[in-house]
């Protein structure tokens, strides 16, 4: 009988060792990926900040461009009717000037 107890506990613990070492490598990789799983989730929330910031900086940028953009437009119309007065001007004084 004991031999049938020793010869069961042989079996046992030859089934049972190689179990325990895959579900101890199987955890230690688990823990891995989810240490790996939170640098990624990490990395995209740093991502993703990142790239909102740039939106909005670019947003920002194009706002500044069309500004001006405006404002150059409404400079060379400046420039135009100031031309447009010195021309009458010049005219004004070369008629003056015949009388």
């Amino acid at each position: 009988m004991i031999s049938i107890i020793c010869l069961a506990y042989l079996i046992t613990r030859s089934i049972t060792k190689p179990i325990i070492r895959i579900i101890e490598g199987l955890s230690e990789t688990s823990d891995q990926v989810s240490s790996a799983s939170a640098q990624v989730s990490s990395m995209s929330h740093s991502l993703a900040k990142d790239t909102s910031e740039q939106a909005s900086s670019l947003s920002k940028t194009g706002s500044a461009l069309d500004e001006m953009s405006s404002m150059t437009k409404k400079s060379a119309e400046n420039a135009n009717i100031a031309d447009n007065l010195m021309k009458s001007s010049k005219k004004l004084l070369i008629v003056r000037m015949i009388q």
